[in-house]
């Protein structure tokens, strides 16, 4: 089966194609979005950038009433994403 190109493969011919600055922001969905957002191509909200514990514990999660998509910055192949639908009842406490 030599229709089907493997990781390795396709970094060795396809990526080595790219000068090193553009594969760094494909690389991180935050420089891509800042990237995207230059020249208006329409992408998802960002909600916030949360880097530290304390980010996490001081954002305001009760007030997400749809559903969203927790993302590392860079990640390969949806490692590390959670997806939450929406909220279905009122939480009772924080």
């Amino acid at each position: 089966m030599r229709d089907i190109l493997g990781i390795n493969a396709r970094s060795s011919y396809y990526l080595v194609l790219n000068k090193k600055s553009s594969r760094r922001i494909a690389d991180s969905k935050l420089l891509t979005k800042q990237f995207l957002a230059k020249y208006k191509i329409p992408q998802p909200k960002l909600l916030g950038v949360l880097t530290t514990v304390t980010d996490i514990e001081n954002f305001e999660w009760l007030g997400l009433t749809d559903g969203f998509v927790i993302k590392p910055v860079e990640g390969l192949g949806g490692e590390g994403i959670m997806v939450i639908k929406r909220q279905t009842k009122k939480p009772s406490g924080r």
